[in-house]
């Protein structure tokens, strides 16, 4: 068995090599991008979970300068509305918009948001909800 193995690794040693450097640079990229950039923290993760559910309106959106693949990071100032009624102001200093989904982020549109439950001016858009864009001037 051994001088099988053997046998074919070395008829196909540069397709095995192809594969192991291809699977080292393929999947490595992908699992720190994760760990380090994509993945939020565990507060955002907390908030995202066990937040209030509210409404925003956008009042301004600004591009950060950084990017994820071709997804932009923006920050926005917004008027939340809180489940209790209330309306105030905050900002998410920077939060991963997916590019497809760039259109609807606008001054007037209305975005879901989660609002913490222990400081209502940490919020954090909530884009698996729908956004509601107002129509064309």
């Amino acid at each position: 068995m051994f001088t099988e193995l053997s046998t074919f690794l070395s008829e196909h040693l540069t397709a095995v090599l192809a594969i192991a450097i291809g699977a080292l640079f393929g999947v490595v990229p992908v699992v720190w991008f994760y760990i380090y950039i994509w993945r939020p923290s565990g507060r955002e993760v907390e908030m995202l979970e066990k937040g209030w559910r509210g409404e925003a309106t956008i009042l301004q959106i600004w591009g950060t300068g950084g990017k994820s693949g071709a997804s932009p990071y923006m920050g926005m100032r917004l008027e939340v509305r809180h489940p209790s009624g209330s309306k105030y102001m905050a900002e998410i200093k920077e939060t991963l918009i997916p590019l497809i989904m760039l259109t609807q982020f606008q001054p007037g549109a209305v975005v879901p948001v989660k609002i913490a439950r222990e400081d209502q001016n940490m919020v954090a858009l909530d884009v698996g909800m729908t956004v509601k864009v107002p129509p064309p001037v």
